[in-house]
């Protein structure tokens, strides 16, 4: 019985490695929105820090800016890190990439805003480790 729950397990992650390559990025998510997921704890020497932006950078909304992250004891065939802005998921990023363009939503409130990084293993469980910073978003100009 172990093994078929097993093979049933490959199975999807083909089916959705298929749709992906594994360098691509997705903001699509095995979870329902808003589900609250338990951390595991993260192996020793795994760890992931935002490079950029650095803290309270100013953004405009509507506005494209990278996301870059530093990552160390990372398994790069099923680990990937989550993009979260102000508690919102917003991307995937694996196959060892490092960076991710995000697009700042044009109806975001001005103000001070978190974008947060975690790394989940393949199974989509997030380990309990982060790195959050601080960001201002200003209201775009009028075109």
């Amino acid at each position: 019985m172990r093994s078929n729950q097993f093979l049933l397990f490959l199975l999807a992650i083909t089916i959705s490695n298929t749709a992906l390559p594994a360098s691509s990025t997705t903001t699509s998510h095995p979870h329902s929105a808003g589900e609250d997921q338990a951390s595991i704890r993260a192996p020793e020497g795994l760890s992931i820090e935002i490079l950029k932006p650095t803290t309270l950078s100013r953004w405009t909304a509507g506005q494209k800016y990278t996301i870059e992250v530093k990552t160390s004891g990372l398994d790069t065939a099923g680990d990937h890190w989550h993009l979260y802005l102000d508690g919102q998921l917003k991307a995937m990023v694996g196959g060892g990439r490092t960076r991710y363009q995000l697009t700042v939503p044009a109806d975001i409130e001005p103000g001070h805003h978190e974008i947060k990084v975690t790394i989940s293993n393949a199974a989509h469980e997030e380990y309990d480790l982060a790195d959050l910073r601080k960001v201002e978003i200003l209201r775009s100009s009028p075109q």
